[in-house]
């Protein structure tokens, strides 16, 4: 990290006392130093409205089918059942029946336009409307200007059930020679080239009720961005892209054949010798997701203690031990491997029962926790009390959470170097959402916008990182890649994939800590 850049950081985020009424803590935040725990970034949950430009070929973000009639008009989606294909195309259409998808979906016009071309397999008519206009047509291809707005969509109008429409391919200007070989947009790798490893928690969509190998996504299912998440091929296709270690989450009903299956793609397609992060599920021990209440009522069914949340605990332990084995078996001869166990930063508790239940830290190279600050501010009691704080006061606070956090950190940082294990950081970062209600408190979710996106977020996090360092902890894997804001939280570290790093400090300070940071 040079001082030039630094510089340049800070003279065009405005940070320390350049800016009137800047919070006290970020006045005398300390100057960064070179830092020492390696970073990782969560990738967001890939929809057809998220704002990443992951893929050059459009439709591979394209939303689930709906049904419309010929001729045009009428409601958007009629209800009519549609009959679709293994691979999630219409294997036929019904009388005067069409069916669309969208793409690039509100997103406030912030995608790539000009020429885009469409190209598909088999026998029918497809239209392209909204933001694209077609200019041209031949054979199984069409040519359209883009001038983005509110997203493009596309239709199907007639399919030949002994020949169906298949592979759409909708790609971005200046990449039809070479979207087969090089399937990510450069922005979106250049955005997150350097961090050490890439957590897919998100692109799996991992808390869905898959469990079967066989039904599992692939890269030739009709879109990448429905509620069956990305395919495996992808996230290791990326990995190797991005010379990064791919931390894979395992579905809380999976198999061991699905363990097995899911081991031998990455041992064949992830570049020898890299690392694989290993991870059963996802929060098992937060009951606000179905995976943890899976657990329970399996820790319970087993009888693996009288008081239910640990026996929730020991179920998960257990069932990650499972299918960590099978896993390795299939990765330990081309591939390191880190096995991991997550728990709850607040608690270290919850992570001794996990780690001790039957040794299971044996079986282990490192357990996790999310730290998150500021958690607290969304509180549904404190609402009307926080909303009308200002943004400096809320900067205030996130400062001054960071020491009440670090401080669990530690305690589990201790608990996991007792077994010999690292601790490590499945996610982290900022918390200010407002949850139990108080998500619907405007005043508030503006406030947290505004703090998000204030310069002081720079030092705030970089100091985060420090702590975390300082704490004990060693690779952090912070959340998340990119994301809207909303009322559900400002998650993502950019807020849309083309944004320029100098308007987003949360993004700046992870990027150059990514860039500055040894290996540990």
């Amino acid at each position: 990290m040079s001082a030039r850049f630094l510089t340049r950081v800070m003279a065009l985020c405005g940070l320390l006392t350049a800016i009137p009424g800047l919070g006290a803590q970020a006045a005398v935040a300390p100057a960064p130093t070179i830092p020492g725990a390696p970073l990782g970034i969560n990738l967001s949950e890939w929809t057809s409205y998220h704002p990443e430009w992951v893929f050059v070929d459009a439709f591979k973000g394209a939303s689930e089918w709906v049904s419309q009639r010929v001729p045009l008009g009428g409601p958007w989606n009629t209800g009519e059942t549609i009959n679709l294909g293994a691979d999630g195309y219409p294997a036929w259409l019904n009388q005067n029946q069409a069916v669309a998808v969208v793409m690039l979906k509100a997103l406030s016009g912030r995608y790539p336009g000009g020429r885009y071309v469409a190209l598909w397999d088999g026998d029918g008519d497809l239209q392209l409307t909204q933001d694209a206009v077609q200019v041209s047509r031949n054979g199984n291809r069409i040519e359209a200007d883009v001038v983005p707005d509110d997203g493009i969509v596309l239709r199907i109008v007639r399919t030949n059930s002994n020949n169906p429409v298949r592979n759409i391919r909708v790609i971005m200007p200046g990449f039809e020679s070479t979207y087969q070989t090089q399937p990510f947009h450069p922005r979106f790798l250049t955005n997150w080239r350097g961090f050490k490893q890439i957590r897919f928690m998100n692109w799996a969509r991992t808390g869905n009720l898959e469990s079967a190998w066989s039904n599992r996504t692939t890269p030739s299912y009709y879109s990448q961005a429905t509620a069956r998440g990305v395919a495996l091929e992808y996230m290791i296709d990326l990995a190797n892209e991005l010379d990064a270690d791919p931390w894979l989450c395992l579905p809380h009903l999976a198999t061991d054949d699905y363990a097995r299956q899911l081991a031998r793609l990455v041992a064949a397609r992830l570049e020898p010798g890299r690392r694989v992060v290993l991870e059963y599920s996802n929060e098992c021990w937060n009951s606000a997701f179905e995976q943890a209440r899976y657990c329970r009522s399996e820790g319970a069914r087993l009888q693996l203690s009288n008081d239910p949340f640990e026996a929730q605990l020991r179920f998960y332990s257990q069932r990650a031990i499972e299918l960590f084995r099978v896993a390795r078996q299939e990765l330990t001869t081309t591939h390191q491997v880190t096995r991991v166990l997550c728990g709850q930063n607040v608690n270290s508790w919850v992570a001794t029962t996990m780690m001790d239940w039957r040794n299971a830290w044996q079986e282990l190279e490192a357990f996790a926790v999310a730290p998150y600050f500021a958690y607290d501010l969304g509180d549904p009691s404190r609402q009307w009390d926080v909303s009308q704080w200002s943004v400096e006061r809320v900067l205030d606070e996130c400062w001054r959470d960071l020491g009440p956090m670090l401080r669990g950190t530690a305690a589990n940082a201790v608990a996991a170097r007792q077994r010999g294990l690292d601790l490590v950081g499945y996610e982290g970062g900022q918390h200010l959402v407002g949850y139990g209600g108080a998500e619907n408190n405007t005043a508030l979710t503006n406030l947290f916008i505004a703090a998000n996106r204030h310069p002081s977020m720079f030092f705030i996090y970089w100091s985060y990182m420090q702590g975390w360092t300082a704490a004990g902890g060693k690779t952090m894997v912070a959340y998340n890649a990119t994301g809207k804001p909303t009322k559900w939280g400002s998650w993502g570290a950019l807020e849309w994939g083309g944004q320029d790093p100098f308007t987003a400090p949360k993004y700046l300070a992870l990027r150059m800590w990514a860039d500055s940071s040894g290996g540990l």
